[in-house]
């Protein structure tokens, strides 16, 4: 991008903050700023950094292609909005537009992507719309023009936005005889473990445990501490949301991205596991690190704090050692990752919840406790394929019911 650009700032606290940079001024654009601070701040870093990315590309988009020297604040500041031409047109940018360096922005970006700038481009106008609404005295008669001309916006961005079908809510959850399968070989005595050394195995046992187990995020998992976990009858885990800390050195740290909340992990064996690990593994791993760290997991060569990319890759060779067989019970290996397992954990819950008999009221506040949402629209997929599922068994039910009867000339 020519005109904007987008950083990422760390205070002395370690709280980490994107801010969207003027090129012309080389200063941070004030509007951008105190709609990220009111807005977004204390939400997870990367979050932040991508809403940044969606204001700068917005304001981009104002500085180059709109046809106004007022740009896109200036216009908003005077209480005039954008035509339907001009909303489309920002809507095509923030479609194929990149932060890449040299200036180019060529990718389409996927319809996901696309809609969550577009919202992001919406909530950043009409907000620069309010915050000059405010300082009109309502006894002016440009205090009306202005709320029904915010009214107006964003009724345009919403006719904008691209509509997406409803679709059957797909399985990306592994069965019991998955799970074992996997857990069966990551034993650190199975031979066909695909991972060398002792000391790697069991830490990545005790990842993909704790992952199946409590259904953690994989953020939650490599913000962990020694001093989370309290072992007993059942063991305890604690997840907790804190800033980021200054023995962290990884450059996009882990974040507890919701809710803190204090798990149990009454598997014992995952627990037995997991003591093996920081009793054991750690301590050497930590020496290696030549830094004092109380966070878990730590990587093999250097006792780093583990990073994402890395649990990636160990998802990565675990999808190789089990793709020789293709698929087990229909499920593709090659869906296998840490977001799988927090949906075999969602899935789990929810059936288990179902047996005992609750109504889709009781169980969604209990998934979201379990899950650390804050919204009920995270648990939304699980009770829907619930409902799909008891919709089938009707509808199969019924047919056969109707099949009978007109076989047997009833």
């Amino acid at each position: 991008m020519k005109h904007y650009k987008v950083v990422t700032a760390v205070h002395a606290g370690g709280e980490r903050m994107s801010m969207v940079i003027d090129l012309q001024t080389a200063r941070p654009d004030e509007h951008a700023l105190t709609f990220l601070i009111n807005n977004y701040r204390g939400y997870a870093p990367n979050t932040i950094l991508r809403v940044a990315e969606s204001i700068a590309l917005t304001l981009e988009w104002g500085a180059s292609i709109l046809q106004d020297h007022r740009g896109l604040v200036g216009r908003l500041l005077a209480g005039e909005i954008f035509s339907a031409a001009e909303i489309f047109s920002l809507s095509e940018f923030l479609r194929t537009s990149r932060q890449r360096s040299g200036g180019k922005s060529s990718s389409v970006v996927c319809a996901e992507t696309h809609l969550t700038r577009l919202l992001r481009a919406s909530e950043f106008c009409s907000f620069v719309m309010k915050e000059a609404s405010v300082r009109i005295p309502l006894s002016d008669p440009r205090s009306k023009v202005f709320i029904e001309r915010i009214h107006q916006l964003e009724t345009a961005f919403s006719d904008m936005r691209p509509t997406k079908p409803v679709a059957i809510y797909s399985v990306k959850s592994l069965t019991p005889r998955q799970a074992d399968r996997i857990l069966e070989l990551l034993d650190p005595e199975n031979p066909a473990n695909p991972f060398s050394e002792l000391s790697t195995r069991i830490r990545n046992q005790s990842i993909f445990e704790l992952m199946y187990y409590t259904g953690i995020r994989l953020g939650e998992l490599l913000n962990l501490r020694v001093q989370d976990v309290e072992f007993g009858n059942p063991t305890s885990l604690y997840i907790v949301r804190r800033p980021h800390a200054a023995d962290d050195p990884r450059p996009n740290p882990a974040q507890v991205k919701r809710k803190s909340r204090v798990l149990p992990l009454s598997h014992q064996g995952a627990a037995k596991h997991l003591k093996e690990y920081l009793d054991d593994i750690r301590p050497e791993l930590e020496k290696r690190y030549h830094e004092p760290t109380s966070l878990m997991f730590l990587s093999i060569d250097r006792g780093t704090p583990l990073s994402a990319r890395a649990v990636q890759k160990i998802f990565k060779e675990l999808r190789a050692a089990v793709c020789d067989d293709g698929d087990i019970d229909g499920f593709p290996m090659s869906g296998l990752t840490p977001m799988s397992m927090r949906h075999t954990f969602s899935n789990d819950t929810e059936e288990s919840l179902v047996s005992e008999g609750l109504t889709e009221e009781e169980r969604r506040p209990i998934l979201m406790q379990l899950r650390g949402d804050s919204s009920p629209r995270s648990v939304e997929p699980y009770i829907q394929r619930t409902r799909e599922k008891r919709s089938r068994k009707h509808l199969i039910t019924r047919q056969r019911a109707m099949f009978a009867k007109k076989t047997t000339g009833g």
